[in-house]
């Protein structure tokens, strides 16, 4: 009987030592996933301060590439308006005969 009693209290014991290192090894992994965490965390942030400067860098290029298109239709306007203006100089050159 005291034998019996014995195993028990060991096995008890056996057992107390495997939750207490099982609880340990949680707590562990609890620490090692709340260290990850902070660094994910800092990632996140990362990665939308990036992406909000690619945004505000896009909408610059936006409005230059809207700029240099008004730009090129000044341009465009303007050699319409030239070519009409020489053409208006040819027909009036023309008119005169060289002797």
């Amino acid at each position: 009987m005291v034998g019996d009693t014995e195993r028990a209290f060991h096995e008890i014991a056996t057992t107390i030592e495997q939750v207490a290192a099982a609880v340990e090894h949680v707590t562990s992994s609890m620490d090692s996933i709340d260290e990850h965490k902070e660094d994910v965390v800092a990632a996140i942030q990362s990665i939308a301060a990036i992406a909000q400067q690619s945004a505000a860098g896009t909408e610059e290029i936006t409005a230059s590439t809207e700029e240099q298109i008004r730009a090129i239709s000044t341009v465009s306007q303007s050699a319409e308006h030239l070519q009409e203006i020489s053409e208006e100089l040819a027909n009036l050159i023309r008119q005169f005969k060289i002797q």
